[in-house]
């Protein structure tokens, strides 16, 4: 990687961390391979720490709406929406802000750190190049309304403050998920179903009658 002051030479260390957050574990494994990695290169370890895009890790959830229990022109303009955010960044901004509403809450209640997660949500919405939604709404062949939300989930059920905290456990314990990935899909399924709130709200009554 060339910088405007130097020649880096970038490393990853892709950890499958399972149930746990992993952030102090893949820092511990950073700098302690790093003396290695320097010599086999030539050259000084410089910033050795976890990335919060962890665009390996992530959580995709599908919702279907039947046509026969939404009305045609919401669909139409929930499906309008949806392009309009994917067009103009300013709105998927905007989008993406809601989708978070649902998740942070979420990670919140189990105290698991809901900024590494916004991070890297943020960052994944912009590796095309620039600023996309997270979620995307069509309306499939059947015309049927079907959202799918895709984006990194970094989230744990054990270890650290999460084990230690008895509010986090009876909130692990309410929503049933027994696995980060079950977690990280209640989550995500939340933040849908927020957007999927805000969107029809948009396109109907307004945003300020909810």
């Amino acid at each position: 990687m060339e910088t405007d002051v130097d020649r880096m030479l970038v490393v990853e260390l892709l950890v499958g961390v399972r149930d746990s957050f992993g952030a102090n574990l893949v820092d511990s494994m950073c700098e302690k391979v790093s003396p290695l990695i320097a010599t086999i290169a030539g050259g000084e370890t410089s910033v050795r720490v976890i990335s919060n895009l962890s665009s390996e890790r992530r959580t995709r959830v599908e919702a279907v709406l039947k046509a026969d229990v939404i009305d045609d022109e919401v669909v139409n303009g929930i499906v309008s929406a949806s392009r309009f955010a994917d067009a103009d960044p300013y709105r998927a901004a905007t989008q993406n802000k809601g989708i978070m509403n649902g998740v942070s809450t979420v990670l919140m209640a189990t105290n698991n750190d809901t900024r590494a997660v916004e991070a890297g949500a943020h960052a994944f919405a912009s590796l095309s190049g620039r600023y996309r939604p997270l979620s995307e709404w069509v309306r499939n062949e059947a015309g049927d309304l079907r959202g799918v939300l895709d984006m990194p989930m970094s989230v744990g059920i054990i270890g650290g403050t999460i084990s230690a905290n008895p509010t986090a456990r009876i909130a692990l314990k309410m929503l049933g998920a027994k696995t980060a990935k079950e977690l990280g899909e209640v989550a995500a399924s939340v933040g849908m179903a927020c957007n999927l709130g805000a969107l029809h709200a948009l396109v109907t009554d307004g945003i300020s009658s909810i």
